[in-house]
């Protein structure tokens, strides 16, 4: 099914045992660049997509977090 040549009702946990639960999306782990080979490997877009819309998330994860307060550095002209 799916074009993996498998018997699993769900193409993603066809992914080298990658994820265990159905849809992709419903996982809380982050896409590593191994699962995003995987991924484009089963012609689900690029790795590098993959791993760019990780990025952006954990950005933007990291903007909205509170932060410590950070001093700046003095310039030196």
């Amino acid at each position: 099914m799916y074009g993996l040549h498998t018997t699993s009702s769900c193409p993603a946990q066809n992914l080298a045992g990658k994820i265990r639960r159905p849809g992709l999306l419903a996982t809380d782990k982050p896409v590593s660049p191994d699962l995003a080979v995987r991924l484009e490997r089963a012609g689900v877009s690029t790795a590098q997509l993959w791993l760019s819309m990780q990025s952006a998330y954990d950005l933007w994860q990291a903007e909205h977090r509170e932060q410590p307060l950070i001093e700046r550095f003095a310039r030196i002209d």
